[in-house]
């Protein structure tokens, strides 16, 4: 019954002189709490530049594979209207998540053009796809300028009227075929 209402007392029995009765000593200590020790931030982690990007991409992984975990359920067991409302919640997390990510990457971004003179990657093959599978719709960058220098040529060889091909005429070919002209690599319109 002692044991049962204080599991953590030491009780240390002292040698008696003359009686027969012996003195004892107990101490109470505090009940241990076994279970998890509370969470301690360390202020340290913050301050490395890849605090942020690190969390920000364990939160967006966890998002997306809650919303995975919860589709791949949905098709296991369509008829649980619940689990439609929870990957409902999770698109939602989802795509704050993700805002988030890319969001610091456009900062990150920013902030490496500004303050290094790094200028930012462009992935040129995800730039030219179509709007519709996640690009900006532009076309082959290198055949359009090759189209417009092209196009550019073809007025300066046909079309006199136009003021600006009248300059290049007046400036630079100077009478001569615009194959024979001496040409600079400074020109704004070569």
């Amino acid at each position: 019954m002692w044991l049962e209402k204080f599991p953590s007392a030491e009780t240390l029995f002292l040698a008696s002189d003359l009686s027969d009765h012996y003195p004892a000593l107990v101490k109470f200590f505090e009940a241990n709490k076994y279970g998890p020790k509370p969470f301690k931030f360390f202020d340290m982690w913050s301050t490395d530049a890849s605090f942020l990007h690190v969390v920000a991409n364990v939160q967006y992984a966890k998002a997306q594979e809650q919303l995975l975990r919860l589709q791949v359920e949905i098709q296991t067991r369509p008829y649980e209207i619940y689990l439609y409302k929870a990957e409902e919640r999770a698109i939602a997390d989802y795509k704050l998540w993700k805002h988030r990510a890319q969001s610091f990457m456009i900062q990150k971004t920013k902030e490496d053009w500004l303050n290094l003179g790094k200028p930012p990657p462009m992935a040129w093959e995800d730039t030219c796809k179509q709007k519709n599978k996640g690009g900006l719709g532009l076309k082959n960058c290198s055949l359009w300028n090759t189209v417009a220098v092209a196009k550019h040529l073809w007025y300066i060889l046909e079309d006199k009227r136009c003021l600006r091909v009248k300059w290049i005429h007046e400036l630079y070919v100077k009478g001569e075929s615009i194959w024979d002209c001496a040409k600079s690599t400074n020109t704004a319109w070569y």
